[in-house]
């Protein structure tokens, strides 16, 4: 077996293996999307035979990865690996990926002249919301309508880390999807696990809040199922627990890595989805093998699929990241929002 020195970047990637150096007293670990960042099990290192802290793990050659040091069950930073993102907990992650891993293609770069209009609004709902107050950024197409609306959870995050307007900006420039009209709706964080847990108060702010307010700005499309909802993680399990509740307005869900289960228990989607008679909604889901919720996506398919929904579910070589779903989040928008015929 060869022998392999401390570079000056982690990790090193030889055929389908990543390699990890560390040099200390104390013995690292490795937690990230490959051990579900169970601190408590982290991955091992070993000494090599020059005396510098090893480790080594296989992954498939298209796969992206989160990553931190594991001393003592506290998390550090790799030194070795300048690459890091925020994980969207407070915290930063690094990061590498494997040579055939591809970022997504559709990304524009900076423009004379924006695609969307955008008008911002704080809508107000004391009754609903836990803090009484939201902020939801409407980007309006130009032309004169009316448009399907697409509505997201977790808005900024999908506008900074996703990247959602710039994709779907260019897959309509592209002509490989409709022109939509988009409603950002932020998360207020302390508040954001109740109000996504399957909570009826959010589907009612959604429906008689934000849909209200965004046909004022712009001509949306009318008609059973005609407007679309999506989100991630806790916002991909409120994206489809919307669209399941009021099928009549929300047709078409893109629900990416959904939190289906979490501390253990499962959320009442399943027994809502196992009671309700099947509803006429088009559903595409996508999760990460890296995911800690790979497993509950793959269940929640399988049950949705044997109550007669039309799903797709795709998956990549990813973890429970922005990075994961913008990269898939093209073929969602081009399945469930495809282009206009004679357009």
């Amino acid at each position: 077996m060869a022998i392999f020195h401390q570079r000056d970047k982690n990790p090193l990637i030889h055929e389908n293996r990543a390699i990890w150096f560390y040099d200390g007293k104390r013995e690292p670990g490795l937690i990230g999307d490959f051990n579900f960042w169970d601190i408590e099990k982290p991955v091992p290192f070993k000494r090599n035979q020059n005396g510098m802290w090893e480790a080594q793990l296989s992954f498939p050659n298209d796969a992206y990865i989160e990553y931190a040091i594991s001393i003592d069950k506290k998390r550090k930073l790799d030194s070795l690996n300048k690459d890091k993102v925020q994980n969207g907990l407070g915290e930063w992650n690094n990061y590498f990926s494997m040579p055939a891993f591809e970022r997504t293609p559709f990304l524009m770069g900076k423009k004379d002249k924006a695609y969307f209009k955008i008008r911002s609004q704080t809508l107000h709902d004391p009754l609903r919301l836990a803090n009484g107050k939201r902020r939801v950024n409407f980007f309006i197409p130009p032309g004169s309508g009316p448009f399907p609306l697409l509505v997201i959870f977790d808005g900024q995050e999908f506008l900074r880390k996703g990247k959602i307007v710039q994709i779907i900006e260019t897959l309509i420039a592209l002509g490989k999807m409709q022109p939509v009209a988009v409603a950002l709706v932020e998360n207020v964080y302390q508040n954001r696990f109740v109000e996504y847990a399957c909570n009826d108060g959010t589907v009612s702010f959604i429906t008689r809040n934000v849909i209200p307010s965004a046909a004022t700005v712009m001509p949306l499309l009318d008609g059973e199922g005609a407007l679309g909802i999506m989100g991630a993680s806790m916002g991909g399990l409120m994206a489809l627990y919307t669209a399941l509740r009021v099928p009549s307005i929300f047709g078409r869900v893109l629900c990416q890595a959904g939190a289906f289960k979490m501390f253990g228990d499962d959320f009442s989607i399943y027994e809502f989805v196992n009671g309700a008679a099947r509803k006429h909604v088009d559903i595409w889901m996508n999760v990460g093998r890296f995911d800690f919720l790979y497993e509950e996506n793959l269940r929640m398919k399988e049950l949705l699929s044997k109550k007669g929904y039309a799903v797709e579910l795709v998956e990549n070589n990813g973890g429970h990241n922005y990075t994961t779903w913008r990269n898939s989040i093209h073929l969602g928008l081009m399945k469930l929002f495809p282009p206009l015929k004679n357009k």
